[in-house]
């Protein structure tokens, strides 16, 4: 396996645990239900993970998964298009921006930025909202990088 494939598979796997995440944020909004009730997605961001089969101590607290999962998609991200052979200057030229890859990547990027922002909101005030835009954030990512390959 070339590093090439070795970093896609990462990127991909960081992306499903990503998306993964996100729902469970969708899906806790959903069940919280009124946006009086966000207290309780505090609660639910105050725990820990995994559940079980560690002690407390060594659980990481949930909205460190996220982080770690943003991470490891920025890093691998970031090594895919070195490998490639396009470097951030490359990348967001005028003859880069000009073509289809280029205009779609700047999308992507951006539409990650915004997720990182609304990751680091939702980390320090939980909101239905916030887990509603995140979630369709992330599903609107995926899109955009099926779109590149295409």
């Amino acid at each position: 396996m070339t590093l090439y494939l070795l970093e896609v598979y990462a990127h991909l796997v960081s992306g499903v645990l990503l998306i993964g995440y996100a729902l469970f944020w969708v899906v806790m909004a959903i069940g919280v239900g009124r946006e009086g009730d966000s207290r309780l997605l505090a609660v639910i961001n105050g725990s820990r993970w995994p559940p079980a089969g560690l002690p407390r101590g060594l659980r990481l607290p949930l909205p460190w998964l996220g982080w770690a999962f943003l991470l490891a998609l920025a890093v691998t991200g970031l090594l895919l298009l070195h490998i490639r052979g396009l470097t951030p200057d490359a990348l967001f030229s005028a003859e880069a921006l000009a073509g289809r890859f280029g205009r779609l990547m700047a999308v992507k990027l951006m539409l990650f930025g915004l997720l990182v922002l609304g990751h680091a909101a939702a980390t320090f005030r939980p909101r239905r909202w916030l887990a509603f835009t995140n979630g369709g954030l992330a599903l609107v990512i995926v899109l955009v990088s099926v779109l590149i390959r295409r």
